[in-house]
């Protein structure tokens, strides 16, 4: 027991317990009214001389409740903090009727709730900064149910900043889920130069996998769906891997539109595919005529359209296809008149008229 202030009305002390460890007494504890970094505060000190010197509470069951490990500079709760975690580390059963931790505020406000804050203090802030990063790991095992091979992170997390200019401030909220053993990005919440977007499927062809865009309806999975793999899009079902690039699918209805449009002039032959079934115009000015063969196997709900300023045009279906319910060709020689061709499903195609 020493006296920091013996002065009357104002006497300080400090109460001081030792324990001999390896030879040397040694500070584990100290009762103060006076801090050497704070001269004005009370304390009760564990460790000032900062030696090796954990510091432990335990509960009825649980070893430790609390635990500082001073060999590792960080706090434990629950659990002897792990090595690699910096700070604090936190473990509990996981158990579905209790909460792990909770943040809790008595503020009966309209604005007033618990906030957690994950703060980047950087003296001197550059665009493109990682503010912050939350990972969801889980052991991964050879099989299901297996041993433990280590440690996997399942998602994350991630904000970045764009901009970190006072008063134009931009940054980029990032998603992650893990896709065959690699952490891949499928959607992020973008902020650029006064823009703001949300985009799916960021990487890409570059990425490890191809990640499709769901809406589901109350009795359909696909109400809207992209194909990233086939740079389709589904209307109430799944896009087929050819034809249009937007496709409405459905038993009785199709809809195939992509803007295209092509000019022909003195050519013998044109083969058309799917793609070009698009909704697309052809334009044919030359004073020859031409032979138009329809796509061998045509989707339900593709169409295209030509014209022909001088010259017959002819559109011949492919062996097991009917046009206009014959199999034989049938030929459109009616200048500036603008013709229609639609498929009604793989086989059956229909010409408009007049002849």
């Amino acid at each position: 027991m020493e006296t920091y202030d013996a002065g009357a009305g104002s006497e300080d002390g400090v109460m001081r317990f030792y324990v001999t460890t390896g030879g040397t007494q040694t500070e584990y504890m100290r009762l103060t009214s006076r801090d050497a970094g704070s001269p004005e505060q009370k304390a009760v000190v564990i460790n000032e001389g900062s030696a090796d010197i954990g510091f432990r509470v335990e509960s009825d069951g649980l070893n430790p409740a609390l635990m500082v490990n001073s060999g590792t500079d960080n706090v434990g709760i629950g659990t002897d903090p792990d090595s690699g975690v910096e700070r604090l580390h936190v473990k509990g059963t996981g158990a579905s009727s209790t909460t792990l931790v909770r943040f809790e505020t008595a503020e009966d406000g309209a604005g007033s709730a618990p906030h957690i804050d994950l703060y980047r203090n950087s003296a001197t802030p550059q665009d493109g900064d990682d503010m912050g990063e939350i990972f969801f790991s889980g052991n991964h095992a050879a099989t299901s149910g297996g041993a433990s091979a280590g440690t996997e992170v399942y998602g994350r997390i991630r904000m970045d900043a764009n901009d970190v200019v006072t008063g134009q401030e931009d940054g980029t909220l990032i998603f992650d889920v893990v896709a065959g053993g690699t952490l891949t990005e499928y959607f992020r919440l973008v902020a650029s130069g006064g823009s703001a977007f949300i985009v799916f499927n960021e990487q890409g062809t570059s990425g490890p996998t191809d990640i499709d865009f769901r809406i589901e309806g109350t009795g359909n999975a696909s109400l809207f769906r992209t194909d990233a793999a086939n740079d389709r899009i589904g209307i109430h079902g799944v896009p087929v891997t050819s034809g249009a690039t937007l496709q409405c699918v459905d038993t009785t209805l199709s809809y195939y539109k992509n803007l295209i449009a092509f000019r022909a002039d003195a050519v013998a032959t044109m083969d058309l595919t799917n793609d070009d079934c698009q909704g697309g115009m052809i334009v044919y000015t030359a004073a020859t005529a031409v032979e138009i063969n329809l796509p061998e196997a045509g989707v339900k709900g593709q169409w295209f359209e030509f014209v022909s300023t001088d010259g017959d045009i002819t559109i011949d279906p492919q062996a097991g296809q009917t046009l206009n319910g014959g199999t034989g060709s049938l030929v459109r020689s009616t200048n500036n008149e603008v013709y229609t061709c639609i498929c009604l499903d793989g086989t059956a195609w229909i010409l408009s008229n007049p002849a």
